[in-house]
């Protein structure tokens, strides 16, 4: 279902392509999680991904975050290039910026 929720935001709305700066923060924030996996293998005793143990998996685990890296990297560069050939195709139609004139709302309460 996220899938679709995701497909339908990138096709179907204004979405502007993804700055260059975000994925850097979205690795940081892969590993920040991966942090959050290892913390609690130390206060809950078990890991909740069981590829992450390094006993199970020795140098493969490595290989694995790596491969998560390189996961992101790719589905970034994917999303951006959908949404780049998007405003392609149809265009970069915004709406345009809603004023209110507040005159016309204080006359109105009269």
């Amino acid at each position: 279902m996220n899938t679709l929720f995701v497909l339908f935001e990138l096709i179907f709305t204004n979405l502007p392509p993804l700055p260059w700066i975000q994925l850097p923060a979205t690795i940081v924030l892969l590993g920040l999680y991966l942090g959050v996996a290892y913390v609690t293998q130390s206060t809950q005793g078990f890991y909740p991904y069981t590829f992450l143990d390094p006993k199970e998996q020795g140098p493969l685990l490595a290989g694995y975050i790596l491969g998560i890296a390189a996961g992101q990297i790719i589905v970034f560069v994917l999303v951006r290039y959908v949404i780049m050939l998007r405003i392609r195709v149809v265009g970069e139609k915004r709406p345009a910026a809603v004023e209110f004139n507040t005159h016309d709302i204080e006359g109105a309460a009269h």
